[in-house]
């Protein structure tokens, strides 16, 4: 079985999908693996969801997945939306609290993302 990973970072346009996808990508060829990647607009306008999908792997790829094993949600509206495309055993990586979301459930990854980005000078 080939190691391969794919990975969605979704959220409003304007909130750096494309910068953290591409330094995503720049990382994984400077590390010698292949990757497919594929950028998604709903809007250029801020508030529509996008997205910007990466396929990593040790061998070649001609085409993305369906499904996403990390999914990082920038904003609540991503979590429903991408929800149902994560694959069995997938992760979502979110802000809880800034999202409001109770849920106890083993695909969330909790990382007071906002909280770090203002400490250390960020918007």
């Amino acid at each position: 079985m080939d190691n391969e990973l794919t990975i969605k970072i979704a959220g409003e346009a304007g909130q750096g999908m494309q910068t953290v996808g591409a330094t995503l990508c720049k990382v994984s060829r400077s590390a010698g693996f292949y990757l497919f990647a594929s950028q998604d607009y709903m809007s250029r306008i801020r508030g529509g969801n996008n997205f910007y999908q990466i396929r990593v792997s040790d061998k070649p790829l001609y085409t993305l997945r369906q499904s996403s094993d990390i999914m990082a949600a920038l904003d609540n509206n991503s979590v429903g939306i991408h929800r149902e495309t994560l694959s069995k055993g997938g992760v979502i990586i979110l802000d809880k609290k800034r999202f409001n979301i109770t849920e106890e459930n083993d695909i969330f990854f909790d990382i007071p993302m906002y909280n770090i980005a203002k400490e250390t000078g960020g918007r």
